[in-house]
């Protein structure tokens, strides 16, 4: 149009956005999770259970509180978490976002293992002077929360001792449990419940890797839905 003599986007440098490489996700089989629960002792074998069992986040398993498991409705709630500052040490904190907040059912097995372990609990309540009762269901000898960090490198430890591949970590039990979900026909919307996800986006792009795992059979479930043929 002339308003103007030069065209400033002749000099203008374009700068192109490498693509993000997609994160790897490691699940472990049900025979390594077996192997990793055989090898783990005392109260990090029921909390990797309920890890692998919930799909819970690790600061969210050391959160875990008892008024927040409905024994008579079999549900576990997530309310709080735990972390760790430079400040104050490990401290009880409220979930990262909304969706963090949920109600989840459990098996019967974790359950009955949770009630079981409350029986150990109490009795370290009684025989500590000391104990500040938090109500966490894993807490440490003085009733304080444990350090996430400490429990990462645990389960390393038992990774190890289990014979199992030293890539493994402790969030890819949370993996696991929402991969075989998804292998077992759960609705992707009830997983991203069950993990606290903010979107249904963040789920479906994350467990990827499990959806053309999932076609198997379909084109056999079409072919049953047509009216079979006559054989001449």
């Amino acid at each position: 149009m002339g308003i103007i003599e030069k065209n400033p986007c002749t000099v203008a440098s374009v700068r192109i956005k490498k693509p993000q490489r997609t994160k790897e996700i490691n699940v472990l089989s049900q025979e390594q999770v077996n192997k990793l629960l055989a090898a783990a002792t005392e109260w990090r074998k029921l909390i990797f259970f309920i890890a692998w069992g919930t799909g819970l986040r690790r600061e969210e398993l050391l959160g875990l509180r008892w008024q927040d498991i409905d024994f008579k409705q079999g549900t576990l709630s997530v309310n709080t978490t735990v972390i760790c500052t430079k400040a104050f040490g490990s401290m009880i904190n409220k979930p990262k976002n909304t969706s963090s907040y949920r109600t989840i059912p459990i098996s019967k097995e974790i359950l009955h293992d949770l009630q079981k372990y409350r029986v150990v609990v109490k009795s370290e309540q009684l025989s500590s002077l000391n104990y500040e009762n938090n109500d966490l269901v894993f807490a440490r000898k003085d009733g304080k929360p444990h350090d996430p960090r400490r429990l990462s490198k645990d389960f390393k430890k038992f990774i190890i001792s289990a014979g199992l591949p030293e890539k493994f970590h402790l969030h890819d039990l949370r993996h696991t449990h929402a991969t075989q979900l998804l292998q077992l026909g759960v609705h992707p919307k009830v997983v991203q419940y069950r993990l606290g996800h903010s979107t249904f986006q963040q789920t479906m792009d994350t467990y990827s890797h499990v959806f053309p795992q999932m076609q198997d059979g379909i084109a056999d479930m079409m072919s049953a839905m047509l009216p079979s043929k006559k054989q001449s």
